[in-house]
């Protein structure tokens, strides 16, 4: 006889581009000496795979923590709380960005029919993302019926993303003369 237990569900988590977004050669030129430069908008979409139906959420840990520049609402109007960083280089800042999500960008197995909640007391209460849909810091964010609702366990969860990033002013980036 033989047999193998395994967990009940497991979820595997791809990025379109293994999560790679390339804004391609910047001329220094086109940079302003005292604003901040926006970028042309991108797209990154995730699509979690689970075993089973499972209840997912998502929290996004900025990889670069600390080197967000406070940009984003000069340069874009988004709020800069909602900036992630673009690294830094000689203790200067490069930049930031802010991802979007919307209901129209979901799909849970096949259908379009979704809600985006977020949850600032992990989990114990959900409510409608707003504030235009930013992901915040430390925010877990899920998928439910309805904008707001409880998350309902789904076996596919295809969500894209909305990239706008702006780098910081010439004046306030590293020497750029090399």
């Amino acid at each position: 006889m033989t047999g193998v237990i395994a967990p009940s569900t497991a979820c595997n988590l791809a990025l379109s581009n293994n999560g790679s977004i390339d804004f391609g050669t910047i001329s220094v030129i086109l940079l302003d000496d005292a604003k901040p430069t926006k970028l042309a908008q991108t797209e990154v979409t995730s699509t979690i795979k689970c075993s089973t139906p499972t209840r997912v959420g998502i929290t996004l840990t900025d990889n670069r923590p600390g080197s967000a520049a406070p940009i984003l609402w000069s340069a874009t109007n988004i709020k800069n709380d909602r900036g992630f960083g673009l690294g830094s280089f000689d203790g200067k800042s490069l930049g930031a960005y802010a991802l979007y999500m919307a209901n129209l960008n979901s799909v849970v197995d096949g259908s379009t029919k979704v809600g985006l909640s977020r949850s600032a007391d992990n989990g114990s209460t959900w409510q409608f993302l707003g504030s235009g849909n930013y992901i915040t810091h430390s925010q877990l964010y899920s998928w439910g019926t309805t904008p707001g609702s409880t998350p309902v366990p789904y076996g596919t969860i295809v969500q894209k993303y909305v990239v706008t990033a702006a780098i910081n002013a010439k004046n306030n980036l590293p020497d750029l003369s090399s």
